[in-house]
């Protein structure tokens, strides 16, 4: 089969939004929320878990194949679901644009602004746009639904609901879904390019509560129960034997108590908050994206009047996103999905501004370049900036996997963010500073043979408070420099990282049992879960698997896999779906 320009110039903008997604994975600080929905996921397949206390098991599922592709815990195979869909996501961007506006040369722009976007380039991590490339998929199909084919509800249906079990976000998305409907079997809006009168009135018959319609409610429902047993039974088994639910079933619907009720209470929907993020805007989505915002916006403007089904679909679910999630919290990866949108709208609009300047007998060609040099120049400019920075995580990673043999036992300042360094340490024998003094008890009271080992600690400068919050750090800072001026003169310096964090590494040797290991991993506890889910006994959301219980949990635990293998048969599909409109 011979490939069209089209589809080759498509595929050199995929595969530039993998390398650069790549290169930026390395690069950009992982931050407390991305260490809790990184760590968790580590051997969770293994482990043959449901869930975790934060949900979003499909996303554990699709982190922990990064894990297991890779070998490790890093920065690509941490982030390696959102390099994958991320990039992937510039085609259902391209089958989007095309569905919307019907042309070739927009919804490549829009590809294009996509796949630089210096906005999401940054913020391409956590599980927010692997749960967005699932629920535009799921719009994707929606809009063939409003033009009459109604099966394709079916297929809406089940992406949303995979977009669901990484993110609780795009359940957001459901009222935009039920209003446009409402107003396009109305008449409000249209769908399509030319308007077409019957075309509109295809997709019902007699009227919007038809008996028809009424069993492809009931079928999704059906289809949205399924593929949420993972979750469904997770919960159940927990609120059975503990009393308890994940985070965002006991928030969103008062089931169960929650794990961590001192640090994950959603805060309530504030208009102040909501009216203090739109201001800051322009700071935070134009700086990164001035071409996106801007065009994106004109584009808004010229595609409103045409009252189209599917720009409409977008733009009110871009803006519910942000009217709540901005009155809640400013956690950056949440808004992916506003220069998602935005980029679509931008691609209309640099091609009707193309088809305008070319009736003043300007070569189109000319400004396509022009167009292209400045997205490329910004972007340019933004992608050094987010790759020059020196994060503290990545930097002591390197220098822990080149310089510390894994035979060491790593003693932690406490003044250092102990999940930063449970995710650099995390198959290591590293111990937090505050445990040092129960060790040498153990090793001084042990009668087992004992062997010299490697010791080192890594130590916080001072000059931040590297990685915890002021308070945090203040309530630990005189045991931690007592621990340091004592270690430092039993240890010699042998380097330092730094990065936005200072750190300092001492070195040393230390006679202990071999059964010392196992009691320092035994300390290795993150988010209330052993890590790894090693230790079973330490898991704050363990149940027992017998009888009844084993019964739901292996249920639910079918119902997983059968999640990831759609998940991953997504990836494939995609393409099937580029070249199917393509021919």
């Amino acid at each position: 089969m011979k490939i069209k320009k089209t589809l080759l110039i498509l595929f050199v903008v995929v595969i530039l939004a993998f390398i650069l997604r790549l290169i930026v994975a390395q690069a950009v600080e992982i931050v407390p929320d991305e260490i809790v929905y990184s760590l968790l996921p580590w051997k969770i397949i293994s482990a043959q878990r449901l869930s975790t206390v934060e949900g979003g098991p499909l996303f554990s599922y699709l982190t922990d194949l990064g894990y297991i592709l890779f070998g490790e815990v890093n920065a690509i195979s941490t982030r390696f679901p959102s390099i994958i869909f991320g990039s992937l996501t510039v085609i259902l961007i391209y089958l989007c644009s095309l569905k919307l506006f019907e042309n070739r040369k927009a919804a490549l722009f829009s590809s294009f602004l996509f796949a630089l976007s210096g906005y999401v380039l940054e913020n391409n991590t956590e599980s927010d746009m692997v749960a967005f490339f699932f629920a535009l998929l799921s719009m994707y199909f929606f809009l063939f639904f409003l033009d009459g084919k109604r099966n394709y509800l079916y297929l809406s249906t089940a992406c949303l609901t995979l977009a669901v079990l990484c993110k609780i976000l795009p359940l957001l998305f459901v009222p935009v879904y039920a209003l446009v409907f409402f107003l396009h079997t109305k008449g409000y809006l249209k769908s399509g390019q030319d308007y077409k009168e019957e075309q509109d009135k295809s997709l019902f018959d007699k009227n919007i509560f038809d008996i028809k319609l009424l069993k492809m409610i009931l079928g999704c429902l059906a289809i949205v129960f399924l593929l949420l047993m993972p979750t469904i039974m997770y919960n159940y088994l927990e609120f059975k034997n503990n009393g308890k639910t994940e985070n965002t079933v006991s928030t969103l619907l008062g089931i169960g108590a929650q794990f961590h009720p001192e640090t994950s209470q959603v805060d309530p929907w504030n208009f102040s908050t909501m009216l203090g993020f739109l201001k800051r805007f322009f700071a935070k989505f134009f700086i990164p994206d001035p071409i996106i915002v801007t065009l994106g916006i004109i584009g808004v403007f010229l595609v409103i009047p045409q009252r189209r089904s599917g720009p409409f679909l977008l733009l009110l679910s871009a803006l519910l996103l942000l009217f709540y999630v901005g009155g809640i919290t400013g956690s950056a990866t949440h808004y992916l999905w506003v220069p998602l949108v935005l980029s679509l709208f931008a691609g209309y609009s640099i091609e009707k501004g193309r088809i305008f300047i070319t009736r003043f007998n300007l070569r189109s060609a000319l400004v396509i370049f022009i167009i292209i040099f400045m997205i490329m120049a910004i972007s340019s400019i933004y992608f050094q900036s987010i790759i020059s920075k020196k994060t503290a995580s990545m930097e002591l990673r390197k220098y822990v996997v080149e310089n510390i043999p894994k035979n060491a036992i790593i003693i932690m300042d406490p003044r250092i963010y102990y999940g930063s360094y449970s995710w650099i340490l995390h198959e290591r024998h590293y111990l937090n500073g505050m445990h040092f003094q129960a060790l040498l008890n153990e090793i001084g009271t042990s009668a087992s043979p004992k062997v010299e080992v490697p010791l080192y600690y890594i130590e916080c400068s001072g000059d931040t408070t590297c990685g915890w919050k002021r308070e945090d750090y203040d309530r630990v800072n005189s045991f931690a420099e007592g621990l340091s001026d004592y270690l430092k003169q039993h240890l010699r310096y042998v380097g330092e990282v730094d990065a936005n964090h200072h750190f300092f590494v001492h070195q040393g040797t230390i006679a202990v049992p071999p059964a010392i290991f196992q009691s320092i991993d035994l300390t290795h506890v993150f988010w209330g879960s052993s890590i790894g889910w090693k230790y079973s006994d330490l898991n704050i959301d363990e149940y027992p698997k017998q009888g009844s219980n084993k019964i739901f949990h292996m249920i639910g635990l079918l119902f997983l896999y059968l999640d990831l293998l759609l998940a991953l048969l997504t990836i494939p599909f995609v393409f099937v779906l580029l070249f199917k409109i393509e021919k």
